[in-house]
């Protein structure tokens, strides 16, 4: 649920998710509606999350009691959330609530709150005299902040979206070839603030994407650089130049010069790249970033796929499409255009809600390349299927 828009969130999704998390720095339940304020700000203090209110839990094992029994439609529920976030919370938080009813007890419902990581944190309650975390607390996931910590959240996405452009607009710099297309893929902490990878811990996560995971752009090795990892290494002459980066700040960079060339019957050259490689590229990385930032959990990753150079450049389903006519009508004709995704998405989440992700992904590259949703969202499962990456 944390990728699933609120207005489509339903009992079976509900269900679904109940039954695979248990309470802890991205979730929290409640058997009624109390202490909204209390977690909601320690949600947005945090990593964000999910609020389910008519819901008990197993204290044993802070897994949810099933069936799921919710609470007597009193009426107001979404509104009192909503109050509780902007009234009780300072800055206020707006939330995304849904009322889903229990199917067996159509009376009874379960109130559904997510909530994003704030850029305007700390949030306080309690006439801003205290500020809420979460944390890894298998018994009490909610905690009062020190000053340091509130310190800390005040200081941290402080210039947060520039640091992180900066990280990448470095690493992509290293491997610029002014007028050639490339493909690249970016995944790393939505707000980076500090080093989450030792020099020790990211050369073990490198022996282990090499020697068990057999991951296609990762075979030829790496060499250790001033800020991670770095690999570099020639394709065929009709696939260009293909760079991976590792860097301690939890970025994984993939970088693809492109110069494939198609001869079309009509004597003229398609340039083209296949949809496949755009699709296993950020398939890839995904499961790569899970390998390496599997100590981090509670995280916010972000993800950007980016396309520069295109001018002219089609992206083809596969070779039975290099036909003159489909290349003319699909081919990028703006000479200065950058083709650009992003999505954020819980690295907790991104197992299981990836191929939703990257439909996202693909479909906001794909507009410039007059290619309807449809057509991209099929194709990009059936490319994942056939290459085993169906949740990574």
């Amino acid at each position: 649920m944390f990728l699933t828009p609120i207005n489509k969130i339903d009992f079976s999704k509900v269900q679904e998710f109940c039954e695979s998390w248990a309470e802890g720095p991205r979730v929290e339940y409640k058997s009624s509606l109390a202490n909204v304020a209390k977690v909601v700000s320690s949600l947005a203090n945090t990593s964000g999350g999910i609020i389910i209110f008519g819901v008990e839990i197993d204290k044993t094992t802070n897994m949810p009691r099933l069936p799921i029994t919710g609470m007597k439609n009193a009426g107001g529920f979404e509104e009192s959330v909503t109050q509780a976030c902007i009234q009780g919370v300072y800055p206020p938080i707006m939330p995304a609530v849904k009322l889903v009813p229990i199917p067996s007890s159509p009376e009874n419902v379960v109130v559904v709150v997510k909530i994003t990581e704030s850029l305007d944190a700390p949030h306080a309650i309690e006439n801003s005299t205290k500020v809420f975390i979460r944390v890894n607390s298998a018994t009490e996931p909610v905690q009062l902040a020190d000053i340091d910590r509130i310190e800390w959240l005040l200081s941290r996405r402080k210039g947060s979206e520039s640091r992180r452009e900066g990280i990448i607009k470095t690493a992509l710099e290293k491997f610029k070839l002014p007028g050639v297309p490339r493909l690249s893929v970016i995944i790393g902490p939505l707000y980076p603030h500090r080093n989450i990878l030792t020099r020790d811990g990211l050369e073990e996560k490198v022996e282990i994407l090499k020697t068990k995971h057999q991951l296609s752009y990762l075979v030829s090795g790496f060499r250790k650089s001033q800020d991670g990892y770095i690999s570099s290494r020639p394709l065929s002459s009709q696939e260009g130049v293909c760079h991976v980066a590792i860097s301690f700040y939890g970025f994984l960079f993939f970088v693809e010069n492109l110069s494939v060339v198609k001869q079309g019957k009509e004597g003229s050259e398609f340039r083209v790249i296949r949809l496949e490689q755009v699709v296993k590229g950020v398939a890839e990385f995904a499961k790569a970033a899970m390998i390496v930032l599997d100590q981090n959990e509670t995280i916010n990753l972000f993800l950007r796929v980016r396309l520069e150079s295109a001018s002219g450049l089609a992206i083809f389903p596969g070779e039975n499409y290099f036909l003159h006519h489909w290349y003319e009508d699909h081919k990028v004709v703006d000479t200065d255009i950058v083709i650009q995704g992003e999505e954020v998405i819980a690295l907790a989440a991104l197992k299981n809600q990836l191929t939703e992700a990257i439909k996202r992904l693909v479909r906001q590259l794909m507009w410039a390349f007059n290619w309807s949703d449809e057509s991209v969202d099929e194709r990009t499962e059936a490319i994942l299927r056939a290459n085993r990456l169906l949740g990574c």
